[in-house]
């Protein structure tokens, strides 16, 4: 008689939970949901929504973001951990003069990403298996080009690094998914030194000075890298700006024709260029679908 077959387990999927902060604004306009099944859907993602409002009551041929693990509603006033983000609502003048931080109003998507974080948290402990990769991205962020899984932006880093675009998007390996998604409610709350952003950014321009970063919001680096000033010690930052582009505008006058290029942008429903008081005209860093 043949001995019994043995079936070796299956090796656990490596899933994706990605993060999708901020508030709702353009999610559930037919163009960003189609964007999201299209150019940034992969099999191995599951999403945590975490916006200010409550999930609608809506038919799936409106809300196509699937599987959606959780919805979190975090109004702009959420007290978290480190307090009120109406009470946290700072600006640089307000940093000692020997330190800057121009993000500080940011902190309400900061309480956003914490509490993505927890709801990751609740679900791989109910599984009794963790996710592999994390991606933290928008709800009102509109793909025009396929953007690449986890894996892929990530091959060849080391342990720990972690994949910025500000507070746009980031990518990361499980293992530092503190530092991605709980870590901001420090960055958006700290007046950082020299010394903290020269850590974030791994050196500094002799020409930049915190008194620049007071003065006209000038800084060495994105503000979201002093994640790693301020978190893990063993995590690391780089950019995406190489792997993406962002839309931008081009004949940026009155009258002109606006040509679009670039992986992805900022789904408004209204142009900010179109506001008279607002530099977008001139400033294609305003991400204006």
């Amino acid at each position: 008689m043949l001995p019994p077959k043995v079936v070796a387990p299956k090796a656990p999927r490596r899933l994706t939970a990605v993060c999708i902060a901020g508030q709702l604004r353009t999610f559930l306009q037919p163009v960003v949901q189609e964007a999201f099944v299209s150019q940034v859907h992969h099999a191995s993602y599951e999403y945590y929504v975490s916006v200010n409002e409550d999930r609608p009551n809506v038919s799936t041929t409106v809300l196509r973001v699937a599987p959606i693990v959780a919805w979190t509603r975090v109004p702009r006033g959420f007290r978290g951990p480190l307090g009120n983000a109406e009470d946290n609502f700072r600006d640089s003048s307000k940093c000692p003069p020997h330190t800057c931080n121009p993000g500080l109003p940011l902190l309400p998507i900061a309480h956003r990403l914490a509490a993505c974080h927890h709801s990751m948290q609740r679900e791989e402990a109910r599984r009794r298996v963790p996710y592999a990769f994390v991606l933290r991205i928008r709800p009102d962020h509109l793909f025009l080009a396929a953007l690449p899984h986890p894996a892929a932006l990530l091959a060849g880093q080391p342990a720990g690094h972690i994949l910025l675009w500000d507070d746009q998007i980031a990518v990361a390996r499980r293992e530092v998914a503190t530092t991605v998604l709980l870590t901001p409610q420090i960055v958006y709350t700290t007046c950082a030194s020299a010394t903290d952003f020269e850590r974030a950014c791994g050196s500094l321009d002799p020409a930049w000075s915190i008194r620049r970063c007071q003065k006209d919001h000038t800084v060495p680096c994105e503000v979201m890298w002093l994640i790693t000033s301020f978190g893990s010690v063993s995590s690391s930052v780089g950019s995406l700006h190489d792997q993406l582009k962002m839309r931008s505008w081009e004949g940026a006058k009155a009258g002109q024709t606006y040509t679009t290029r670039g992986d992805f942008c900022i789904k408004r429903e209204s142009f900010l260029m179109d506001n008279p008081e607002n530099d977008c005209r001139n400033n294609g860093g305003c991400m204006d679908c």
